[in-house]
């Protein structure tokens, strides 16, 4: 299970920022993963384009290696998908 802390929520800007800080999913070599997302109005004002930006944050001066940055952005992804489909479930 992965520990998660809110860092930030622009509501004015529709951006919400958030750190995977622990758990069983946080590789050994990282102190902790921040991604901000942010949504913008889709084109001629059809649906949403969202943007997210991983910042990887390693302990000490450990290297990120290609495996530990692919498997965490395929985890990310997955946590986007879940809020996806929430919003679009319950677009209220």
């Amino acid at each position: 299970m992965l520990i998660a802390r809110r860092d930030a929520i622009d509501e004015a800007n529709l951006v919400y920022d958030y750190s995977i800080v622990g758990g069983t999913g946080l590789h050994e070599s990282l102190e902790k993963v921040t991604f901000q997302t942010k949504v913008a109005p889709g084109p001629d004002g059809n649906g949403s384009i969202a943007k997210a930006t991983l910042t990887f944050h390693t302990k000490g001066v450990a290297p990120l290696s290609d495996a530990v940055r692919d498997e965490t952005k395929a985890r990310g992804a997955g946590i986007f998908k879940a809020i996806e489909g929430y919003v679009l479930a319950n677009p209220a």
